[in-house]
């Protein structure tokens, strides 16, 4: 055993229950990293069918349909600004899951090196509960005046600026990280309590 694994013995447990949660940790790590060669695969697939899904569907379409196809963006035929903003945009939408990917598997990392500290935790369900909470806001913000934009400048043969639908169940989800935060706290504090009236 090391000595990381000797001392995380001491503070919290048995060499065997260390051991068992070390092997726990190195399996999120594992899955994390699947996770990270996931994410290019998956940009990838979103790319593809960007550029390719409308194409392929004017060509199979009757003349009627591929009049009302023609309304729906094709950043393919896009200008070089318009082209330039819908693809900057594109990638924007997937800098969420590099943020949270980056924070969880920096929280497992130093789980793994004896580093299981309460305030590194309440630290990292902190960033991703502001993550999730402000995300959602953001990347309609963003895709809303990018796509006003691209109507601006001709890019967008049709808009509809009434459309600006938000993910509440995001937003719920960080609500829930931050309160899972402060009842984590209430509880070290009484705790703490306890023990120093005792």
């Amino acid at each position: 055993m090391s000595d990381t694994d000797k001392t995380a013995a001491g503070a919290h447990g048995s060499a065997a229950q260390v051991q068992d949660r070390l092997k726990k940790f190195r399996l999120l790590n594992r899955l994390l990293w699947l996770c990270w060669l996931g994410l290019p695969v998956m940009i990838g697939i979103a790319y593809w069918t960007s550029t390719t899904a409308i194409r392929r569907a004017i060509a199979n379409a009757t003349p009627e349909e591929a009049k009302c196809l023609r309304i729906f963006p094709d950043p393919t035929n896009f200008s070089l600004d318009g082209g330039t903003l819908f693809w900057s945009t594109f990638v924007f939408d997937f800098s969420i899951y590099f943020a949270i990917l980056w924070v969880l598997h920096k929280m497992v990392r130093k789980f793994m090196s004896g580093q299981i500290f309460v305030s590194d935790t309440l630290a990292g369900l902190k960033s991703l509960g502001i993550i999730l909470m402000i995300w959602p806001f953001l990347a309609r913000t963003v895709k809303y005046a990018s796509d006003a934009t691209l109507k601006a400048w001709g890019d967008l043969p049709v808009w509809w600026p009434l459309s600006f639908n938000v993910d509440f169940g995001v937003v719920a989800m960080g609500v829930f990280l931050l309160a899972l935060k402060v009842a984590i706290e209430h509880a070290i504090d009484i705790n703490t309590d306890n023990e120093l009236t005792i």
